[in-house]
């Protein structure tokens, strides 16, 4: 018979007939293992005649013990207790059980004479007076029942209760050293008037260092444009062995591809000259200046003083020189 069931559910089992023997009982205590860990199983029984319980031998396969009814287990007719406990082998003493509630139904194999009419009455009236007080342990066994169920809820209660505020009293902090090596954590846990503290230190998650960078070389090209001045890197080679190229563009100056000079007007003794430069580009820029005339000392020749001489008509100047750094005009009638 698997009792797992029949513990939790917190009913009454009718567990045999007086002196009924070889019954197996079976339990799985898996579920203690896995909380608490490794440990040993046993069995108790307290009848219904009996003030004192005792223990019962038990055989584990596995997580599952099993123990044999005797019929020393079923004399005796009534309401009994059977409890399994468990006790881990940790560090940490651990230990928990369950108390099962039975019932031995009497059993009616002892017959005696055969009775009275009057005794068949008596008979009957004790027999409803063993139903009775058995309705009657029933009915205090249920209530006793009742109270253990109300007594485990507020206990879980009380439980929850405790670790919703252990929750709401945690703090934790953490800290990264600067090592390399091996990742690795350490949690220490501390308490201070019931408040924790959860403190995480981890170790090693610094990246080896990588290989150092060199520049093994470097070019340069300048191209033959003009324009605004301009430098293009190419970053080449690896990461440990780099090389640059440096490309130069629009360093050339603008060249002038021809000069033109003409006299473009006169006002007066001021004649206006216009210099035009024809760059390499094709563009054209133009410059113009000014030359006031003094008196002319010499015009083919001639000497002194001529007065008029810008004002005439028949005075052209043929071209432009420099003599001792000063500008020298050529003119002819």
């Amino acid at each position: 018979m698997e009792l797992n069931s029949y513990i939790c559910g917190g009913v009454t089992l009718r567990l045999c007939k007086q002196g009924e023997y070889g019954i197996d009982l079976t339990f799985d205590y898996s579920a203690w293992v896995d909380e608490f860990g490794p440990g040993s199983i046993g069995w108790a029984i307290r009848r219904s005649h009996d003030a004192d319980a005792y223990l019962l031998p038990s055989t584990e396969e596995g997580s599952v013990s099993t123990c044999e009814l005797t019929s020393t287990e079923s004399q005796y007719a009534g309401y009994g207790q059977l409890e399994i406990f468990f006790e881990n082998d940790g560090e940490t003493e651990k230990r928990i059980s369950k108390t099962l509630n039975f019932y031995v139904e009497p059993s009616l194999q002892d017959l005696g004479e055969v009775p009275e009419p009057w005794e068949s009455y008596m008979d009957a009236v004790h027999e409803d007076a063993v139903d009775a007080a058995q309705s009657a342990g029933e009915a205090a066994q249920s209530a006793a029942d009742a109270l253990q169920s109300a007594r485990d809820s507020e206990a879980s209660a009380q439980r929850a209760e405790t670790a919703e505020q252990s929750i709401l009293d945690l703090t934790a902090g953490a800290t990264v050293n600067n090592s390399v090596g091996t990742p690795s954590v350490t949690v220490t846990v501390t308490e201070v008037s019931g408040h924790k503290n959860m403190d995480f230190a981890f170790r090693n998650l610094k990246g080896n260092k990588g290989d150092t960078g060199e520049i093994i070389g470097a070019t340069a090209t300048i191209s033959d444009t003009y324009g605004t001045p301009a430098v293009d890197v190419t970053l080449g080679g690896t990461t440990t062995e780099r090389t640059f190229e440096f490309a130069f563009s629009g360093l050339k100056g603008n060249g002038i591809a021809d000069v033109d000079i003409q006299k473009t007007g006169t006002v007066g003794k001021v004649d206006t000259y216009t210099i035009s430069l024809t760059l390499d580009s094709g563009d054209v820029e133009t410059v113009s200046f000014d030359v006031t005339n003094g008196d002319v000392t010499s015009v083919n020749g001639r000497t002194g003083a001529v007065t008029g001489l810008v004002e005439q008509t028949d005075f052209d100047a043929l071209g432009l020189s420099v003599v001792s750094g000063k500008l020298c005009i050529t003119y002819e009638e």
